[in-house]
């Protein structure tokens, strides 16, 4: 499990991806199936920061590539939201891609903001896997995560230069050989709480 920095690409064509950057740092494995290098087993867009899940050996990455596909691994999110969730907690079920979706989430903190009303620290919970599902069931509900250019509607408050309020922050699921339950956590960037601290005042 490594935590990726915001603007870091998991993989790709590019040099400076989170692959390339673990490349020869880790510890060799002693697993017979060992995979030239640690493998990624579930996407993370690069403006997001937080737990990634890479596998060591081909049968690691198979069984776990088929935990994410079955939805065997509970995955948390943080966001700084702006604006206002209807509910403090709830699900958000809206179709995506024309696939069904659905994204649980709770209201950790409110506070009133200047610009969009309020800012709200959210926790969300992933239940299916569309692509940036949620960016946009966050911004289809009226409270776009805090920096999303690309969701959030035009002429609503959007704080730019500081890069998305969204953080992969909690991991849960069973060891690949051993079927031992796992938890993993990460707290979220240290502008979370900034931005909360700042709320009300000019950007």
């Amino acid at each position: 499990v490594a935590i990726k920095p915001a603007g870091l690409p998991v993989s790709g064509n590019q040099y400076q991806t989170l692959v390339n950057a673990l490349s020869g740092k880790l510890l060799p494995t002693v697993a017979p199936d060992a995979l030239p290098w640690a493998m990624p087993v579930h996407r993370l867009d690069a403006p997001t920061h937080g737990l990634i899940l890479l596998a060591r050996s081909r049968q690691a990455q198979h069984t776990l590539s088929a935990a994410f596909a079955n939805r065997e691994v509970e995955k948390t999110y943080e966001a700084i939201v702006s604006g206002r969730l209807q509910e403090k907690a709830g699900a958000l079920d809206s179709p995506l891609e024309g696939k069904p979706a659905c994204t649980r989430y709770r209201v950790l903190r409110t506070t009133p903001d200047l610009h969009s009303g309020q800012l709200s620290w959210v926790e969300a919970y992933p239940e299916t896997g569309r692509t940036h599902q949620i960016r946009k069931h966050l911004s289809m509900a009226g409270a776009p995560i805090l920096g999303d250019a690309a969701y959030t509607p035009e002429g609503q408050a959007l704080l730019k230069h500081k890069g998305l309020f969204l953080a992969a922050t909690g991991l849960k699921l069973q060891h690949p050989a051993t079927r031992a339950p796992l938890q993993f956590s990460a707290a979220p960037p240290d502008k979370f709480e900034s931005v909360f601290k700042r709320a009300g005042a000019r950007w």
